[in-house]
């Protein structure tokens, strides 16, 4: 029987440091004080931090899939995603966004040599 290594993590509000063209202006608005001080500088610490305990999974071969809630896009998914970056593994995103009144998301990062998602999952 073959095994995977699937882990999940709540990345706790990993928003993005652009006005997101998907965050409607009562939540940009909302956000304003939450998010202020957030920069790249700490939005690049964070995935940094991130992706160092992720790539530690598995005896340092990562999981197979890791499923992450509150994400704000996928354009911080894909800088976690490319901060993975371990030999061998072909990690691609699964996201899909909510109807959270924060505008967080849920996505999947997954190994896709090893596991598929359906075509409804990609964007």
């Amino acid at each position: 029987m073959k095994k995977y290594y699937i882990s999940w993590w709540n990345l706790e509000n990993l928003f993005d440091v652009q006005e997101s063209s998907e965050r409607p202006e009562w939540l940009q608005k909302e956000l304003e004080k939450e998010l202020e001080g957030w920069s790249q500088e700490i939005l690049d610490r964070k995935i940094n931090k991130l992706a160092s305990i992720i790539k530690k999974m598995n005896h340092e071969d990562g999981p197979d899939v890791i499923g992450v809630c509150e994400v704000e896009n996928r354009r911080v998914l894909t800088m976690l995603r490319d901060r993975i970056d371990i030999s061998g593994r072909q990690y691609r995103i699964a996201h899909h966004e909510t109807s959270d009144k924060r505008g967080i998301d849920v996505a999947f990062i997954y190994d896709s040599s090893i596991v598929t998602a359906g075509d409804q999952f990609f964007m």
